[in-house]
């Protein structure tokens, strides 16, 4: 399963495009990426037309996200 930051890379953005098409602040996207937070339903919104997914895409890569640092705090 696709990862947050693999869908951004994917849509050929750098976590600073991101947030600047998106209307937050690289560490809000950096964050993202490292299951630290979750994108609010406005800026989810912004996502999908962002990154050209389904709101389902972004929240599975999102959950995706957060496995993967739960595998790494348990390693």
């Amino acid at each position: 399963m696709k990862t947050f930051k693999r869908l951004r890379q994917e849509a050929m953005l750098t976590q600073g495009g991101l947030a600047a098409a998106c209307g937050v602040s690289k560490q809000a996207v950096w964050e993202w990426e490292h299951a630290y937070a979750r994108p609010n339903p406005e800026n989810l919104k912004k996502l999908v037309v962002i990154l050209g997914k389904e709101v389902s895409e972004i929240l599975d890569a999102l959950e995706a996200t957060a496995e993967q640092y739960k595998e790494r705090a348990a390693a």
